[in-house]
């Protein structure tokens, strides 16, 4: 058996090359023929990709350079400041509009006078290209609003009604034995009033039947005491001594009541107001001005000129200092002096003010000179005499013989 197995393992892969082999007449498969229609499609595939990667990529540098500026021939600006100022006035300046392009965004700003820009971008300081675009937000001022219909709301459904037109909102709680508690039982201003962002409105909420107690509500700010009565009655509250009080604001606004906002009291409680006259009465206020004369001012005669009088002074050796009280209201005043000179001062802030007069001083006297001392001229030292030499005795000469 063992020596049947390979003859029988060469069979059976014999029989499997057979099977794989195609019939006959049938066309022999091509998988050369497929490569080419895959690369038929790939090519044109990758070579499009290439070039709308080239396309992205010459936009990309081409609105990096434009947006930059580095390669503008356009002077450069400083960016001005726009806000606070009226956009007609900006629309009126020749250099504003050669120097910027300006777009403009328009909104509702009940805080801002309608025709002015509060808010730009770029802010200086910073320097740009001429021509750069500054965008501005200008003011279309208070945005008008209809009261809509808030009978039967919840408090809270009718603040949020009114939050969202941008008013305000005040709460006046009243009884009620029809209406649900919280509900809105009535409002004013009424129904389609048209108002201005900003402005308040009025809600009078249902509590709990109470015959004995009412919350007082608030009056300051309404204009006039029979505004007051109006808020008072339906609460069953009264009206009671009404005051004046200077005041900026206008003649018979309610500056303040007795009690005050919020406080529980019994029902038929007079409550008290302080109405405004819509006048405040200038009161006089007093600065001192001390004057020092210095050493170096030569004596005589000062005069002075000031809201509220004059003042005259001598000065003397002695007397070098004058004082004199000016009196004012408000704002900025002068006190001019006879020498020509002028100090303001200002009753806005009164404190004392002190003003000293400095004299020419005088050039001090240089030092004299000290006058040299002459040096003596030096003894020279006496020659020695020279002490003699003794000439040297000639050797006698020897005598020869005949």
């Amino acid at each position: 058996m063992k020596e049947d197995l390979p003859a029988r393992y060469i069979g059976k892969v014999l029989n499997n090359i057979k099977n794989k082999q195609p019939a006959q007449g049938a066309k022999p498969q091509k998988p050369a023929g497929k490569k080419k229609s895959k690369l038929r499609f790939t090519v044109p595939i990758i070579a499009g990709l290439a070039v709308a990667c080239a396309v992205g990529s010459f936009i990309l540098c081409f609105m990096i350079f434009k947006t930059s500026g580095l390669f503008s021939s356009k002077p450069d600006v400083e960016v001005v400041k726009f806000t606070d100022m009226s956009l007609a006035d900006v629309k009126a300046n020749a250099e504003y509009n050669d120097n910027f392009k300006l777009v403009v965004e328009e909104n509702y700003n009940p805080n801002v006078a309608e025709g002015v820009i509060y808010d730009q971008s770029p802010k200086p300081p910073k320097i740009v290209k001429q021509g750069t675009k500054i965008k501005v937000k200008v003011s279309l001022g208070k945005q008008e609003v209809k009261v809509p219909e808030l009978t039967g709301m919840t408090r809270g459904e009718a603040e949020k009604e009114l939050t969202k037109l941008g008013l305000s909102v005040s709460i006046v709680p009243e009884q009620s034995d029809t209406v649900a508690e919280g509900n809105v039982i009535h409002f004013s201003p009424e129904k389609g009033t048209v108002l201005t962002s900003g402005d308040a409105v009025t809600l009078y909420v249902s509590r709990a039947a109470r015959s004995d107690k009412v919350v007082v509500p608030d009056l300051t700010g309404l204009p006039s005491s029979s505004d007051a009565t109006k808020a008072l009655e339906p609460l069953r509250l009264r009206l009671g001594t009404v005051t004046t009080a200077e005041s900026t604001l206008p003649g018979g606004t309610v500056l303040s009541q007795d009690p005050v906002a919020s406080t529980e009291v019994a029902v038929g409680t007079k409550v008290n107001i302080v109405i405004s006259t819509g006048v405040v009465t200038p009161t006089n206020k007093q600065i001192t001005v001390t004057v020092v004369f210095d050493q170096y001012m030569t004596n005589g005669h000062w005069s002075a000129s000031f809201p509220g009088g004059e003042s005259s002074f001598d000065v003397t050796d002695t007397n070098r200092t004058w004082s004199f009280v000016t009196t004012g209201t408000s704002g900025p005043a002068s006190i001019n002096f006879s020498n020509g000179r002028v100090v303001e001062i200002n009753f806005d802030n009164p404190a004392p003010v002190t003003i000293t007069f400095e004299g020419a001083k005088p050039t001090p006297t240089p030092a004299p000179t000290p006058t040299p001392v002459p040096t003596p001229t030096p003894t020279a030292a006496p020659t020695p005499t020279p002490v003699p030499t003794a000439a040297p005795t000639p050797e006698p000469t020897p005598v020869t013989g005949p």
